[in-house]
């Protein structure tokens, strides 16, 4: 079973001592990706769209970017898209949430 480096989950009363996280319970899923990076794209990710996870974010510590993936069906993620340095982004479930690519890459002028 994949384990993801980060994983923001719906709230439940019980912080899911009852039963292990589903699909509909992700927020957002992040793997920070450097040698692994093939292993993340190739294994886990078709993984996590089999089952329902609505947006996963690869940061690519390698090739210094985020890769979004969303819209996940049975085959994979419908969806995809690369943001770098001077890019912002936001997980569709927290929209408000904006995150400086750069900034969270440590790529920033200054950083």
């Amino acid at each position: 079973m994949p384990q993801p480096d980060l994983i923001l989950l719906k709230p439940r009363p019980t912080f899911y001592t009852d039963a292990h996280p589903i699909g509909d319970d992700v927020l957002l899923l992040i793997e920070v990706a450097d040698s692994s990076i093939r292993y993340d794209r190739l294994r886990k990710l078709p993984l996590y769209a089999r089952f329902g996870v609505p947006e996963c974010w690869i940061v690519n510590l390698q090739e210094g970017c985020i890769e979004a993936s969303h819209t996940p069906d049975k085959e994979g993620y419908q969806e995809f898209r690369r943001y770098v340095a001077g890019e912002r982004i936001s997980p569709q479930a927290l929209p408000d949430l904006v995150i400086e690519v750069g900034a969270l890459l440590g790529t920033e002028a200054g950083v």
